[in-house]
């Protein structure tokens, strides 16, 4: 109630989102004290797939499928990404990208940006499964596979050509609680 007091939002507007978003009568608060919401155009929804990207040894893919949409706006995706329709979200499993990525965080894949930088941490699939490693170029043709997580897993070396990378991890979320 008071922030629709302060405001000048419509209660209903603001409990249900229905009905005119501004009161008829002019706010209380000051013009310059109104926080004004962002237009839904300047969002872009980004697909969460339900397949999971492994921390460890690889995980199946086990469907694609889109379980949602999460905005994000749009002068961020401009800034970070190469293209919103070129971004995928994704939940990761396992401990071998930790202490930097952990198991429950939520990463976004740049799916246009497959060339590898030295380092950089990537989304890659070998045969039918799916993992997020760092990688490195080796002599001969070969990829170094590096995980966070050097106590438990070493790194290996892989073909280029036996590699698929799905793309480029260029942002992480992570939930502090369980469910």
């Amino acid at each position: 109630m008071v922030i629709a007091k302060e405001t000048g939002y419509s209660i209903d507007w603001l409990l249900t989102g229905e009905g005119p978003p501004l009161r008829e009568e002019a706010p209380t608060a000051p013009k310059s004290s109104i926080v004004s919401l962002p237009d839904q155009g300047d969002f872009d929804y980004i697909p969460m797939v339900e397949a999971s990207l492994s921390a460890g040894g690889g995980a199946f893919v086990e469907s694609e499928k889109v379980e949602g949409y999460y905005a994000f706006r749009k002068s961020w995706i401009k800034r970070v990404a190469t293209s919103a329709k070129d971004l995928v979200l994704m939940r990761v499993i396992g401990d071998s990208m930790s202490p930097t990525i952990q198991a429950r965080d939520t990463v976004m894949i740049d799916t246009a940006r497959k060339q590898i930088k030295e380092g950089e941490i990537y989304a890659i699939r070998f045969d039918h499964t799916i993992m997020i490693k760092r990688l490195a170029f080796r002599p001969g043709g070969k990829i170094l596979v590096i995980s966070d997580n050097k106590k438990d897993y070493e790194p290996y070396e892989a073909d280029t050509s036996d590699l698929n990378i799905i793309g480029q991890i260029i942002f992480f979320s992570r939930v502090f609680v369980t469910e």
